[in-house]
């Protein structure tokens, strides 16, 4: 018999029972949130509002835009909702409102400009393809070859969907490394790309033909699962010394003292100016001191003074 008022068996704090009740919750509890800022439940909203209330009445040119604004919010959901199950699939410490906010608040830029290219880009080939199919004695012979080759653009431009917000949750880097990376690296490991597309095409099918309410759990589920085959191709374009990083806690930080050095010369705390007394480091203009360009300036005491 288990000592003390933990449980026993499955049913104690850190058993199995607790732990997929946890992460269940954590799934929907991130899906709501997925929701409500990705722009998918306010553009519902203002459909709603358009085609049963006055509003309706509002011209294309004012209603499309709104959508569109509304709707690329899903580039910076996305990845909030990667980097919230990274965490706790690499089994860091974790808290699903604040990391996924976090990750919001700081990719927000780069992802919206990400999601607002693809939304652009998948409609403008989706609608292209369209046309091709429903009209094809109009392009004569050369649909059979423009079809398949835009089929193949939309198939690699999945890929690079597939790969780009992750790796923008888990990286840092500019937006054009981002389309380019997120183009080799699934097209490199092509077996892992194949599984998550699986797993996404699968999600999407549950939503599309089964039922719309597991749109509430199965964003969260399809985050979890590509960001756990995800870290395993990361890993391999990750240096030791970052991997060793990712581990450590926030709570037990410590840093070396050379870095403390180069943080306490860039405050102004400078050990030189306690040890050697009237020694400071500015930069050529006296403006906010770096590491790499700051210079040395012995500071000259006023012969008036010491008279």
């Amino acid at each position: 018999m288990a000592k003390g008022g933990g449980g026993s068996g499955i049913f104690r704090m850190d058993g199995p029972f607790i732990r997929i009740g946890n992460l269940v919750f954590d799934f929907i509890f991130a899906n709501i949130l997925w929701i409500i800022v990705s722009g998918i439940g306010p553009a519902i909203a203002f459909l709603f509002l358009t085609s049963n209330t006055t509003a309706g009445n509002l011209p294309w040119f004012v209603v499309y835009p709104i959508l569109f604004v509304l709707i690329i919010h899903w580039g910076p959901a996305s990845t909030a909702m990667y980097y919230t199950f990274g965490k706790r699939n690499r089994g860091t410490d974790s808290y699903t409102f604040r990391d996924f906010w976090h990750a919001y608040r700081s990719d927000y830029k780069q992802s919206i400009i990400c999601s607002a290219i693809f939304t652009i880009f998948f409609a403008l080939l989706g609608y292209n393809i369209l046309i091709l199919y429903t009209n094809p004695s109009f392009f004569g012979i050369s649909v059979n070859i423009v079809i398949p080759l835009e089929v193949l653009v939309a198939v690699e431009a999945l890929f690079v969907f597939l790969y780009l917000f992750p790796m923008l949750a888990r990286f840092e880097m500019s937006t054009k490394d981002l389309f380019r990376n997120s183009f080799l690296m699934s097209n490199k490991h092509l077996p892992f790309t194949l599984l998550i597309l699986a797993i996404f095409v699968g999600c999407a099918a549950l939503v599309y033909y089964v039922h719309i309410a597991f749109v509430f759990i199965l964003v969260s589920v399809y985050s979890y699962l590509a960001a756990a085959l995800l870290e395993r191709v990361f890993r391999n374009y990750m240096p030791n010394e970052d991997e060793e990083l990712e581990h450590e806690d926030l709570g037990d930080f410590s840093i070396s003292d050379e870095r403390q050095a180069i943080i306490n010369r860039y405050l102004g705390r400078s050990t030189e100016d306690e040890d050697e007394g009237g020694v400071v480091l500015i930069d050529e203009n006296g403006a906010e001191i770096r590491e790499e360009d700051y210079k040395v300036v012995k500071v000259e005491e006023d012969p008036e003074k010491t008279e």
